[in-house]
């Protein structure tokens, strides 16, 4: 079930001239057809999730999660002289080590700041899936990692 604004993001960013590609797995984005063979400035990943339900401290969520990015690190390298990927950064999410992803995926961390929301304004905190799709959660402590 998407959230009852996709829709809505969808036309604006077709409006400001974007092309949104629908269906990608973010590991594997160089082998879709519709979008490999493209350079962008900067690709954006927020909130990653892999779609698994459970808790951060479950070590088989923490591992499908640490897939997920790794493989978007990996392919979206090829594709972006920088790559961000907001994501909390406290408590059970530093499970994800981010620094063992970045050096597996052969990126360096280039920069870690805040995540200013003003930055993305059509950007709503939602869950996205699930019984609740539309219902936020708490954006505290969101930090944006910027690799190169």
């Amino acid at each position: 079930m998407m959230c009852k604004d996709t829709l809505k993001h969808i036309a604006c960013i077709i409006k400001l001239g974007g092309k949104v590609v629908l269906e990608v797995d973010a590991t594997q984005m160089t082998k879709n057809d519709r979008i490999y063979n493209v350079q962008y400035d900067i690709v954006i990943f927020n909130q990653p999730h892999s779609g698994t339900f459970g808790y951060m401290y479950n070590v088989n969520v923490i591992r499908t999660h640490q897939e997920l990015i790794l493989g978007f690190m990996k392919v979206a390298r090829s594709m972006s002289r920088e790559i961000h990927i907001s994501q909390k950064d406290i408590g059970s999410y530093k499970k994800l080590d981010l620094p063992m992803l970045e050096a597996s995926s052969g990126l360096t961390l280039f920069k870690k700041m805040e995540f200013l929301f003003w930055k993305f304004p059509i950007y709503k905190n939602k869950r996205g899936a699930g019984k609740r799709p539309d219902d936020t959660f708490s954006p505290k402590d969101r930090k944006l990692f910027s690799l190169i």
